[in-house]
């Protein structure tokens, strides 16, 4: 037979006997273990060729890292290649196992093949966390381990809920594999309860025991002698309690219990001789009613502060310190909101360190309190399972070495190093008895510094010391890359150590950046603890830390090249140093590319530009509502301050009635006069109606408006007002229909409904067009309770969204129809009607079909019932209308009354007046100002901005003067577009208008405006304004014709603005005159100005367009040198920018009536010679 060693070598065996009865054989450094068919074990050296054996062996089973293991019928041993017997803990888990084939793996791990059994995995405990479990206590199985007890010399005693009581011997933990000798005490061998939950080391070699049974137990540790509560003396003078949790004995022998609903208790046992006697028994119970008591009956932790002083841990009713000699306690709970509070009221465990902090384990939660002094706030610090707690459920906590609490929870235990804040946990995995333990399990061993820590499946003992964090790490091993959802990787099988310095990198297609990435650690041993975090540079700006998750992910993560940062743990926690794993680059999309992101440029531009546009009218919007608003507001207090001088308009108004009333009756006027006086009578009774109805209108408001309601019939007061308006329906050749019934009985507010009906009637007449239709009919509805008034006139009617409005003060609709009566204008009028309508509790609704009809639609009460006693009036009065309504009638105008001059007349050439324009949709400002001006003027009467433009197509007055509020077209924007058309922007524009504000009047004078006159005005005023402006025209013009003017700027009848303007230009016109090339255009881009701004300023100013202006300062500069009769005829005309002589010739016989030679000659003939 022949066999290779590791490094290839042949070994030959030469004994032919031995090699005939080779039955297995492994090779290790020039050694050979072989096995032969009488089952003898042999060692041969190949270099000295000696062979040793051992005899009754039954296989070689394997290698396991230079060990030899073999099996014989009692089970498996190791051996070295000197045939020296090996002992190892892990052999002992291969008992009952029929092993096929063994292989020593990495991390110290034995994988063994079995017949029947599949594969195995074996590797040595590596924390020394030794455990007692069913296997040692034989009938533990189903008993939780629920409190220990070392006595000195004695004994070690276990106590468990379920199997009673267990007595160790005293130095248990340090027999080795020796087997446990123990003995069990239980309800079936002793007066003990099953269910022991806590011990205590007590005085005189007892040891006192708390169970679910009645009171407490005592044990004699010399005679074993168990007591239970009933035997000892004294015992029925005492309240009953049971499930005893918590012991605590102190240097008086007191001691103190906490229980399970039965709150704490106080009580002292003596012994004398072989009897006990209960010498002292108190009880202390919850009391919400009493200040400074328990604050629960469940206590599961008692412990002593100092000599004085007792630490009592409850359930869900937070932490207790309890004054013995004052016998209060005072509470610590969970505030809301408060991080420095307790973060849980249901403790279960409590403990002190040799710093005297106050360790306290929660359901939710560690807790720590430092350095606590009475009379101060108390300051906790929580740690959970954010802080690397493995579970919030604390049942036990013992200070250890090295500033370590070791802690037992509900998944397994954990080192928690003070200092660093560091959590070190450790699973079943590691050797614990069960990853849950069990609530008061924990004890500290002072003879040998053993932490004993109980659960439901045993309990563990070890030093803390000898548990030590392995600073091996394992590789790490990145599974896959690969698209989200998607079967096929983008990459895989990659391992990563943690000292590597290379690196792969992979490309990924710009749709294959929704990624993950799949890592595992390559380790067998607690591989569930290994931590992993990561780090994506120019992704990520930190880490991410994602515990034991071994899987990631990226979305949407842009075009880029990225680097793959990747550190990991150990199962202890230990990390490594960030590794750079891989490097991955995104490629970008097409669209993605230079010129797109040009192009993105650009569109994002134009859509910021339109986002500001949008903010920006938006902003407008908001400013126009604040600005709305505000005139509401201004215009609220203009009306409370016109309701207020309303009241001092009484008596002026009064005085100027009555005077005019008797001028009017005076025979001698001639008819001007009396047009001018009738005009004053009409207007000064409207005036005192409008005050009249303002202070009603604001009563009404304000609920001041006194109701007065008499008996009397309507149709006599419907009759006279009708008549009013029979008149003005033959002028205008209305068909005035109004039907009446014979009798309208009923309690009326005559005032009111005679303000009603005139406002409502009056509205029809003057809304309603020539030939048009008004139809009003008057009825009693409801048993005669109700009066029904329905007034209908065909007309241009109003648009439904305006209807809504309509009775809004000082309304205006604009139908854009071409007449005055097209704007409907409601003032105060229909406002007020509104008003006086829900004053008498009546209704008013109204409706319109556009270009046909509108109708109005009031309803009145007309039942006494329907009025208060206090508004009712029993008086007969007289039913008669008021008088001032003869003349407030007169105010409506006629369509005759005005007749605007017709443009033929302006064609008379013998009216060498100047020609003015008049837009003004009142025609009784149109009288007014017809009469005024026309002794003077030429007037062309037109009633709105529109109107005005069409005249000015074919007539160019002199001066236009505008109201600013008219129809269709107002007088601010009239004058923009007359001040900006270079036909007509030097014409004088005056603005009249009521808008007297500083707001208006700029807003006038921007848009071109020479002159802004508020209404009311003096009419010497309007005269002398129109006088100055044209006076102002031809005075510029006469000076600029004066021999010098051109050089006498400083005299121009003009403001500073336009002789800078009139300066800069004749100074570039004079600087280039011998320019034959000077036109408008140089003077244009010398001065920054378009030629529409330059031909507009000079037409303004001069009157004539720019050429005329080159042409005529050429020609005054040419009559300036030949003055000086220096220079020729020809010389002047070429020095004047002139390049062809009889043209210079025709141009200036044209301006001074000769030619330029005789001009010289007769100028030198006059001048006075010396």
């Amino acid at each position: 037979n022949i066999s290779k060693n590791t490094k290839g070598e042949k070994i030959i065996l030469s004994q032919t006997k031995l090699a005939n009865e080779i039955e297995n054989f492994e090779v290790l450094n020039k050694k050979i273990a072989i096995v032969n068919t009488k089952k003898q074990f042999c060692i041969l050296d190949s270099n000295n060729k000696n062979i040793s054996t051992v005899d009754a062996i039954e296989n070689i089973v394997g290698l396991v890292e230079n060990e030899i293991l073999l099996s014989n019928k009692s089970g498996y041993f190791l051996v070295d290649f000197f045939g020296n017997t090996i002992e190892r803990n892990w052999t002992k888990h291969l008992k009952n196992q029929k092993i096929t084939t063994v292989f020593g793996g990495s991390e110290n791990i034995v994988w063994t093949g079995t017949d029947g059994d599949g594969i195995s995995k074996i590797y040595p405990v590596q924390k020394s966390f030794n455990l007692i479990s069913n296997r040692q206590l034989t009938n533990l199985d189903g008993g939780i381990v629920r409190a220990f007890l070392e006595v000195k010399n004695n004994s070690f005693w276990v106590g468990t809920k379920g199997k009673g009581l267990y007595r160790l011997p005293n130095n248990f933990y340090s027999n080795g594999e020796k087997p446990l000798v123990y003995q069990n005490f239980n309800e079936s061998n002793s007066p003990l309860n099953n269910a022991v939950y806590s011990l205590c080391n007590g005085q005189e070699g007892l040891i006192f025991i708390g169970s679910d049974g009645e009171g407490i137990a005592v044990i004699d540790t010399k005679t074993l002698k168990i007591t239970d509560w009933k035997s000892i003396e004294g015992n029925e003078n005492c309240e009953n309690f049971k499930s005893v949790y918590s012991i605590t004995q102190d240097a008086n022998g007191l001691l103190w219990l906490g229980t399970n609903g039965y709150g704490m208790i106080r009580c002292k046992i003596e012994r004398t001789d072989d009897k006990l006697k209960i010498t002292e028994f108190k009880k202390y119970l919850a009391n919400e009613n009493q200040i400074n008591a328990l604050s629960s009956n469940i206590i599961f932790s008692i412990i002593q502060k100092n000599e004085n002083q007792l630490w009592i841990g409850t359930r869900l009713g937070g932490l207790n310190l309890f004054d013995k000699k004052k016998e209060s306690f005072l509470t610590f709970k969970n505030i809301s909101n408060d991080i420095q509070s307790l973060s849980n009221n249901d403790i279960l465990c409590l403990n002190l360190d040799n710093l005297n902090r106050l360790w306290i384990g929660t359901s939710f939660g560690l807790n720590v309190l430092k350095n606590y002094k009475e009379n101060q706030k108390p300051v906790f610090k929580s740690y959970d399972v954010k802080n690397g707690l493995p579970n919030n459920t604390i049942h036990g906590i013992i200070p250890g070495n090295n500033s370590n609490i070791w802690i037992s929870t509900n998944f397994g235990l954990s080192a928690f190093n003070s200092k660093t804040l560091k959590f070190t946990n450790y699973t079943k995995n590691e050797g614990l008895q069960n990853n849950e333990f069990a609530d008061g399990a924990f004890y500290k061993s002072n003879s040998s510094e053993n932490l004993f820590f109980g659960g439901i499946k045993g309990f563990n003992y070890f030093l803390p010391q000898k548990i030590k964090e392995s600073n091996r790490i394992p590789n790490l091993f990145i599974n896959k890359i690969s698209g989200q959802n998607k079967s096929s990787p983008y990459f895989q099988g990659l391992i990563i150590s943690p000292d590597q310095n290379h690196f792969p990198s992979i490309v990924l297609q710009h749709n294959q950046n929704f990624f993950d990435i799949e890592l595992a650690a390559l380790t067998y041993i607690n591989s569930e603890k290994c931590k992993y975090a990561y780090k994506l540079v120019n992704f990520d700006k930190n880490w991410n830390y994602i515990n034991n998750r071994k899987t990631f992910s990226f979305t949407n993560v842009p075009k880029q090249n990225y680097s793959l940062w990747i550190k990991w743990s150990n199962s202890d926690g230990v990390w490594t140093k960030p590794v750079h794993a891989i490097d991955i680059k995104i490629k970008p999309v097409f669209w993605q590319s230079n010129l797109a992101f040009a192009v993105y440029f650009v569109l994002i531009i134009l859509f910021l530009l339109f986002v500001l546009s949008y903010y920006r009218k938006r902003q407008s919007l908001e400013q126009n509502i604040i600005f709305r608003k505000r005139e509401d507001e201004m215009h609220e207090n203009r009306l409370t301050f016109f309701t207020d001088i309303a009241h001092e308009f009484q008596t002026p108004l009064t005085l100027i009635i009555g005077p005019v009333q008797k001028l009017s009756e005076t025979s001698n006027l001639n008819e001007r006069s009396q047009k001018l006086i009738k005009m004053i009578q009409r207007n000064s009774s409207r005036l005192l109606f409008l005050t009249q109805q303002l202070l009603e209108f604001r009563k009404a408001e304000y609920d001041y408006l006194e109701v007065d309601v008499k008996h009397f019939d309507l149709v006599n007061l419907v009759e006279q007002i009708a008549e009013l308006f029979d008149e003005l329906a033959i002028d205008r050749d209305i068909n005035y229909k109004i039907n009446l019934p014979s009798e309208l009985n009923g309690w009326f507010d005559k005032d009111k409904t005679e303000k009603i009906l005139f406002n409502l009637m009056s509205n029809a007449f003057k809304y309603t067009p020539i030939k048009g239709e008004i139809d009003i009919k008057f009825s009693l509805q409801n048993d005669n309770k109700t009066l029904n008034i329905t007034i209908v006139n065909s007309g241009k009617g109003i648009s439904k969204e305006k209807l809504n409005s309509l009775f809004d003060r000082f309304f205006l609709s604009d139908t854009n129809f071409n007449t005055d009566n097209d704007m409907f204008r409601t003032g105060i009028g229909l406002a007020y009607i509104k008003k006086l309508v829900t004053v008498l509790r009546g209704d008013i609704v109204v409706s319109s079909i556009p270009n046909k009809t509108t109708t109005f639609t009031i309803l009145l009460p007309c039942d006494k019932t329907s009025f208060t006693e206090k508004e009712v009036d029993t008086e007969v009065s007289s039913v008669l209308i008021s008088h001032h309504l003869y003349n407030i009638l007169e105010e409506i105008p006629v369509e005759n009354e005005v007749v605007p001059v017709k443009l033929s007349f302006l064609q008379n050439l013998e009216d060498n007046r100047k020609t003015i324009l008049l837009v003004e949709d009142e025609k009784e400002i149109h009288l007014f100002l017809n009469d005024l001006l026309q002794d003077k003027y030429k007037i062309i009467n037109v009633y709105n901005g529109l109107e005005a433009i069409e005249i000015l197509k074919t007539k160019i007055p002199d001066v236009i003067i505008s109201d600013v509020m008219m129809p269709l077209m107002d007088g601010v924007e009239l004058c923009k577009i007359v001040k900006t058309d270079v036909q007509t922007c030097h014409i004088p524009f005056i603005m009249l208008t009521a808008k007297d504000s500083v707001i208006h009047r700029i807003e006038g004078l921007e848009s071109g405006a020479n002159s802004y006159i508020p209404k009311p005005f003096y009419p010497d005023h309007l005269l002398i304004r129109i006088h100055k402006l044209l006076e102002e025209k031809e005075l510029i013009l006469k000076h600029f014709n004066q021999e010098n003017g051109i050089e006498n700027i400083g005299n121009l009848p003009a403001n500073k603005d336009e002789k800078d303007f009139i300066k800069k230009v004749i100074e570039l016109i004079r600087s280039n005159i011998d320019n034959e090339n000077l036109q408008s255009l140089f003077i244009e881009k010398e001065l920054g100005i378009s030629n529409s701004q330059l031909y507009r300023k000079i037409k303004q100013i001069f009157g004539f367009t720019p050429s005329d202006l080159i042409r005529t300062i050429r020609l005054k500069f040419a009559a300036e040198l030949l003055r000086k009769n220096v220079y020729t005829v020809s010389e002047v005309c070429y020095k004047s920018g002139y390049n062809n002589r009889s043209y210079f010739y025709r141009e200036f016989k044209k301006m001074y009536n000769t030619t330029p030679k005789n001009y010289q000659l007769n100028y030198n003939s006059k001048k006075p010679k010396f």
